[in-house]
């Protein structure tokens, strides 16, 4: 259907459309027209080009389905692209009334469940303790949750600014001490908030391309870490305390932590002396600088290489001295 700017106004007379696939339409910059369709339920604008204003949606309030992919031109764009529930449409529509500084009328706020206080509290109070095992049965009880309010009421205000450093709220900013754990929780979080969770851009996971954790004093590098996959740049130099051994029985106790993030191209663990094993190093396959300078208890050291690798050709040289020792 080649529908044209003006065009939408012939859904006017459709107002008791339940299903309306619009896909492909290129030349459709404007949804105006389906504001008074209130019995949609399903509406499919894929591959819709030239959309740019979706506003009068926010009028269905029947809408359960609404697929955007391809929709490229559209702002905000939705997470995800396609909806597939009533929850995933209303979290798009109040992002909508964001964008265009309107207020979120009673209809679209979030209903929080009677149960969400309580979780809160839980979660809380396992993910703020000063203790690693503690923390990450805290993480696996929002995991198994997922539920994006729980995750969206704890990282409010949370955001990693441009120089990559992590920037907590309140909740995650503490003492000397604390802080290592609160960072830990923190990366956790962000690393397993689901798709939907309406939370600050810099902290989505596929925004993520750089992140500076130089001089954290964590014990072990947080398994969230591992869904930041478009991560270019990780910066985890000075890390003193950071052990990837087999000191404590651990379950992310290793740079295994970082076997998905296949886009990383360079990481500094220059002095992270408490730094032994690195198996998961030889996963990371677009590696082109890696520094190790100042290492003390290192597994495999490189041997045939600088302790500071600048090229591809370097790196992938010491990976498989890494591949060889795993034999």
């Amino acid at each position: 259907m080649a529908l044209k700017n003006g065009d939408m106004d012939v859904f006017s007379d459709y107002k008791a459309t339940t299903i309306l696939n619009l896909s492909g339409c290129t030349l459709l910059n404007n949804v105006d027209g389906l504001a008074k369709c209130t019995k949609l339920t399903s509406l499919d604008l894929k591959e819709c080009e030239s959309l740019q204003n979706v506003e009068p949606l926010i009028q269905l309030q029947e809408l359960k389905v609404l697929s955007m992919e391809g929709c490229k031109k559209v702002k905000p764009l939705p997470r995800p692209m396609n909806m597939e529930t009533r929850s995933e449409v209303e979290n798009y529509f109040r992002r909508i009334l964001k964008k265009a500084g309107r207020k979120i009328p009673d209809s679209l706020k979030p209903k929080t469940p009677k149960d969400l206080k309580s979780n809160l509290a839980k979660i809380k109070k396992l993910i703020l303790k000063r203790d690693y095992d503690t923390i990450n049965q805290g993480i696996e009880l929002l995991r198994a949750l997922d539920d994006p309010a729980v995750f969206e009421s704890l990282l409010a205000g949370c955001s990693i600014n441009e120089n990559g450093k992590l920037m907590g709220n309140r909740l995650f900013t503490g003492t000397g001490p604390a802080q290592p754990f609160l960072d830990y929780a923190l990366l956790n979080l962000i690393g397993y908030a689901p798709d939907n969770t309406e939370i600050d851009a810099s902290i989505i996971r596929s925004n993520i391309k750089c992140l500076n954790l130089k001089y954290t004093k964590m014990l072990f590098l947080p398994s969230g870490l591992g869904e930041f996959t478009n991560l270019v740049f990780l910066d985890l130099s000075y890390s003193s305390e950071l052990s990837t051994g087999p000191s404590r029985p651990q379950a992310f106790a290793h740079l295994d932590a970082l076997s998905n993030c296949k886009n990383l191209k360079s990481l500094n663990l220059t002095y992270c002396k408490s730094l032994k094993n690195v198996d998961g190093l030889v996963n990371l396959t677009n590696l082109s600088y890696l520094s190790l300078c100042h290492y003390e208890q290192l597994e495999v050291y490189p041997l045939t290489i600088s302790d500071e690798m600048n090229s591809r050709e370097e790196v992938a040289a010491y990976q498989e001295e890494i591949k060889k020792s795993m034999k």
